[in-house]
C-alpha cells in the first residue's frame, strides 16, 4: 500500500494502545495480536486484543478517550482509501479490522 507511513504507525499503534486500556480495565494482562494478509485485491490487518487473569489494581476512571483516538484512526485509515471495521470478538474483546487497498 502507499501513504504516509508514519500516520498509519499511528494509527496501528493506537488501536493497540486501545486493545491494552480495555484488557486492563477489566483486570487483565494485555495481550494483542497482529495478523497481516496480502492479496492482489489489497491488505487486511486485525489487531485482536485479550489477555490473562491479573491481580493488578484496576485503574481509576478517568476521560474516555477511545472514542475520539477511533475516529482519528478511522480518518487516517479511509484518508488511505481503506476501511476500518472495529468491534468486540467472541470473548468480547476489541477486534479491529482494516483492509487497504494496493498501491
Amino acid at each position: 500500500v502507499q501513504g504516509d507511513a508514519p500516520l498509519m504507525r499511528f494509527a496501528f499503534a493506537t488501536l493497540v494502545r486501545q486493545c491494552e486500556a480495555d484488557a486492563i480495565e477489566h483486570g487483565r494482562v494485555p495481550e494483542v495480536t497482529i495478523q497481516v494478509d496480502s492479496t492482489p485485491r489489497g491488505v487486511r490487518i486485525q489487531v485482536t486484543g485479550g489477555g490473562k487473569a491479573s491481580v493488578l489494581a484496576v485503574p481509576e476512571a478517568g476521560p474516555d478517550l477511545a472514542d475520539a483516538e477511533l475516529s482519528v484512526v478511522h480518518a487516517i485509515v479511509a484518508l488511505h482509501g481503506g476501511v476500518l471495521v472495529a468491534g468486540r470478538n467472541e470473548l468480547q474483546a476489541p477486534h479491529f479490522s482494516i483492509r487497504l487497498v494496493p498501491a
